[in-house]
């Protein structure tokens, strides 16, 4: 088994068994607790954290262009920057993550989602005509601003011996 076919098969594990702790793991929250407006409420917090560094930094952001969320999830930071820019791609491994993105978030036109299989989510993303290209030219156009948020998801690991 290739190590993107256990990845996918273990976020897919985690996505049936509790999705939104398997993403933001709050101890109070395992075993379906998470509250679904608090959840979101995270992510959005998240990106304005985020979004306020960078103005900060002097760091200019083209919000007429597409974002990216790579390793979407349940769509939690993907809502999220949709409040930034006009389109919001979120992609993930997981079918059931993806399912659950287009669910939770349908009443968000701005947010796409789309299952990839592949360690370049950039080659999943159609363009305007429709059609994927095969340059790489092609595969960047339509996302200008890619933001990288890194979230530690702990997972309780296995019991070692001592």
């Amino acid at each position: 088994m290739t190590s993107l076919k256990k990845l996918q098969r273990n976020w897919e594990s985690l996505a049936q068994e509790d999705p939104l702790w398997s993403i933001c793991t709050d101890p109070e929250k395992r075993h379906q607790r998470w509250d679904i407006d608090e959840f979101f409420a995270t992510g959005k917090h998240e990106i304005n954290v985020v979004m306020e560094h960078l103005r900060n930094l002097e760091i200019p952001i083209d919000r007429s262009a597409a974002a990216l969320d790579f390793g979407c999830g349940v769509g939690r930071l993907t809502r999220a920057l949709a409040e930034y820019f006009p389109e919001c791609w979120g992609v993930d491994i997981s079918p059931t993550m993806i399912r659950l993105a287009e669910d939770f978030n349908s009443s968000y036109p701005r947010c796409r989602f789309l299952l990839s299989l592949s360690f370049c989510p950039l080659t999943s993303i159609p363009q305007e005509n429709g059609r994927q290209s095969q340059s790489v030219e092609g595969r960047c156009r339509g996302v200008e601003e890619i933001l990288f948020c890194v979230a530690f998801t702990q997972v309780a690991p296995a019991p070692t011996k001592r």
